[in-house]
């Protein structure tokens, strides 16, 4: 009875742990009306061997799926159609019985051409380190599960700087005659010793002691005024 009860148990645990999941996918969205509408996915997750996935319009579709020896990874080769409308598109990962839905949505593109003006010898640089330089909003400053802790006091910990912190004073570098903000890295950086922002752990999301994406899109925004 009792090496039928281990049997069991080993029998169970091996079932649970091929469960197939998603954890996030990289890049996160797409954009319409891009000349380059054939991408490729990078997804994160658990058990991704023998996957089958595809796209709940066909506006979208995969043309091709990657796999590779650590099943923790899998690449996904997508295709976006000329006549694809923005929204948010569901990506459906099959395994045997299983099945695992995540979203994946297309944006409109900014066509604004004084979005990405570059700079030129006319410009004035002001380079900022994100973390050293104003705390606008204090309640980031301590993120659970992120390392590096705010110690304010020790030059190794993170100081509390954010993103709040530089809009709250465009009008310094205005009347400093700046014309170009030079941020360090405001990845997210979830590595020791890491407030100057070169220790990046994701490539898509602004690390939350700074901010959100979005509050770093308002900065774009704000600062182009």
């Amino acid at each position: 009875m009792r090496k039928l009860l281990v049997l069991l148990i080993l029998i169970s645990v091996n079932v649970f742990s091929q469960n197939l999941s998603i954890s996030k996918i990289e890049p996160a969205n797409w954009w319409t009306g891009m000349k380059m509408n054939k991408i490729q996915l990078m997804v994160y997750g658990k058990n991704l061997s023998d996957i089958k996935a595809s796209f709940n319009s066909n506006d979208v579709s995969v043309t091709s799926i990657h796999e590779v020896k650590n099943n923790d990874y899998a690449f996904v080769d997508i295709k976006i159609s000329a006549s694809a409308k923005v929204g948010n598109y569901k990506l459906i990962f099959k395994q045997k019985d299983e099945s695992v839905t995540i979203n994946f949505p297309l944006y409109k593109k900014n066509h604004n051409k004084y979005i990405h003006q570059g700079f030129n010898q006319e410009d004035v640089v002001y380079l900022i380190m994100p973390d050293r330089f104003s705390d606008g909003d204090s309640t980031n400053n301590k993120v659970a599960g992120m390392i590096n802790e705010y110690l304010p006091n020790d030059h190794l910990g993170r100081h509390g700087g954010d993103l709040q912190g530089i809009i709250n004073h465009l009008n310094y570098f205005v009347d400093l005659g700046v014309t170009s903000l030079w941020l360090t890295p405001i990845l997210e950086n979830n590595k020791s010793i890491s407030y100057h922002g070169y220790a990046a752990t994701d490539l898509y999301q602004t690390d939350r002691r700074f901010g959100t994406n979005e509050k770093y899109k308002e900065l774009v925004e704000k600062a182009h005024t």
